[in-house]
Parts: structure tokens; C-alpha cells; sequence
């Protein structure tokens, strides 16, 4: 495997961002515990954003590097469930 250069400064690639829908409504800091530990397994963080409101049904995660993106897109793409609701995942 190739390796990549992780600088630890804002990501400007849109290539490190994915879009999660269908997360089901629960408190938002619930699901943002969940998608940090979930999604950190793949590489470094730079955010997990998940609105703070009542109708919560996404969440934005952005990584450093654009292996662990494309990682973390190929291995919960079809597989990740909050709840009983699954969730899309793209990029």
C-alpha cells in the first residue's frame, strides 16, 4: 500500500468530506460520539458535524487525508447503521 502524507492543517480537497443522510433522530451529541469513534477508526478527523436541532437527519465528516476518506467510504458505504436506520454515506 502507498502511503500518504498527513499534514494536520485544513484539508482544502473536497475529496475528504463525506455526506451521511438517514441519521435518525436522536440527541445530536449521541450521534456525534458515534460518528467520531466510528468514522476515527479510518485516519485522523478533521470535524464531525452533526446539527444541533431537533430534525437532525445528517452529518458531514471530514477527514485529513483523502486514503482515509476513500477507506472509510468503501468500508460503510452499504454497512452503517445508527439505530435501526440506515445510513447513506457518500462522497
Amino acid at each position: 500500500m502507498e502511503s500518504e502524507e498527513v499534514r494536520f492543517i485544513r484539508p482544502l480537497s473536497k475529496d475528504t468530506v463525506l455526506f451521511l443522510r438517514g441519521i435518525p433522530n436522536i440527541p445530536w451529541d449521541i450521534i456525534w460520539s458515534q460518528l467520531k469513534e466510528t468514522f476515527s477508526y479510518f485516519g485522523p478527523l478533521y470535524s464531525v458535524y452533526v446539527p444541533d436541532n431537533n430534525n437532525i437527519s445528517y452529518a458531514i465528516i471530514q477527514f485529513y487525508s483523502k486514503t482515509s476518506t476513500q477507506t472509510a467510504l468503501l468500508s460503510t458505504k452499504n454497512s452503517l447503521f445508527i439505530g435501526k436506520n440506515k445510513v447513506q454515506v457518500k462522497i
